[in-house]
């Protein structure tokens, strides 16, 4: 606590029952609850393993000048237990009056300004990489693991900001991160989520379901080069460049990607595994819903789906970024699973669906 006497140090607010909004300076000194916020501007915007972040307006008024004073570039706004940084700002007057514009983003991604520049190789497990990439900083993070991972080739792991790192591992491990403050989750997806009760139907809280195909970005084939010998070694590659075609050539014919080169890979084997994750071999598929009631969704909620229209289809889908107003009696803006597997599993669905139209 600050000693000095001329400074005012508010309480820390207690969020966890009423939803209060407060700010403070970026050193934490001063603190203040903020009111007269434009409420209806408040959103809370998550999408899975990217972005977790809040939005408002305020303008300045008699009541609120402190708090509204203390928002400024990197400043902290404290929301349902979390903390976030203003890392958008923009300031807008008229006559006398000043509104500021915040975007602020969870504080796990101060971690970007933050490196390991250490590497380390060889067959490694998700919690070896990890701890890893938190030896680079001081911030005071820790993690849990929950479900099981197998080990993986790790080449020159490392000398990389933080966040680019555990988005590394994410993508080789095929892990879903969450944090809780400072404490980050690494989950094995079929553990991430919860199965509730509500049912997005047709007619009785939504007018429109949408999944959208897209074949744009779907490529079947790629290369990698890995790591060049120096002169001393005799020059060349490691392994001769490696060409992967992805079984769903046979249906969609060969689309070649940009080729992948990383001098981390000594090894065609971990090389080979790269480009099978890095080939995008399937058509991006984005779900979509409007919903017309209020409803309680959190991240990775499993929602079935009853769409009658289509003879009464039915889908399993799980809740992979939402848009919420809390301040608004106003439903919440939802995404629905998007990742490869969720892709492959919502495509098996409808197909099942269809078929059953065929039938009769």
């Amino acid at each position: 606590m600050n000693k000095e006497t001329s400074k005012y140090v508010a309480p820390v607010p207690v969020l966890a029952k009423d939803i209060v909004i407060a700010v403070s300076d970026r050193k934490e000194i001063y603190r203040e609850i903020l009111i007269d916020f434009d409420k209806s501007s408040f959103a809370e915007d998550w999408q899975r393993n990217s972005s977790w972040q809040i939005s408002f307006d305020v303008t300045g008024t008699d009541r609120n000048s402190f708090a509204f004073d203390l928002i400024k570039d990197e400043s902290i706004i404290y929301y349902k237990s979390e903390r976030y940084i203003v890392t958008q700002l923009d300031e807008q007057a008229t006559g006398r009056q000043l509104t500021k514009s915040v975007l602020a983003t969870h504080e796990f991604y101060q971690l970007q300004h933050d490196r390991q520049e250490n590497t380390i190789s060889g067959r490694k497990s998700i919690n070896e990489c990890i701890e890893h990439l938190l030896k680079g900083s001081k911030r005071g993070y820790t993690f849990e693991i929950i479900g099981t991972f197998d080990k993986v080739d790790q080449e020159n792991f490392g000398n990389i900001n933080i966040v680019e790192g555990l988005n590394e591992v994410l993508a080789d491990y095929g892990a879903i991160l969450d944090f809780n403050g400072k404490h980050l989750i690494f989950y094995e997806p079929k553990l991430f989520g919860e199965k509730i009760q509500e049912t997005i139907r047709y007619k009785h809280n939504t007018d429109e379901i949408q999944f959208q195909s897209d074949t744009t970005a779907l490529k079947t084939q790629i290369v990698g080069y890995g790591k060049q010998k120096d002169e001393e070694q005799g020059g060349g590659y490691y392994f001769d460049p490696i060409i992967y075609t992805s079984p769903i050539a046979e249906d969609w014919g060969v689309r070649v990607a940009d080729p992948v080169s990383d001098d981390r890979f000594t090894d065609a084997t971990a090389m080979l595994r790269k480009l099978k994750e890095t080939l995008q071999d399937y058509p991006t598929i984005t779900g979509s819903v409007k919903l017309k009631k209020l409803m309680d969704i959190n991240k990775g909620d499993w929602i079935k789906v009853l769409y009658e229209p289509l003879n009464n289809m039915e889908l399993d889908v799980q809740v992979v970024g939402y848009k919420k107003y809390p301040f608004l009696n106003k439903p919440p803006e939802i995404t629905l699973s998007n990742s490869k597997s969720d892709i492959l599993s919502i495509q098996i669905q409808l197909a099942k669906q269809i078929r059953k139209l065929q039938r009769g």
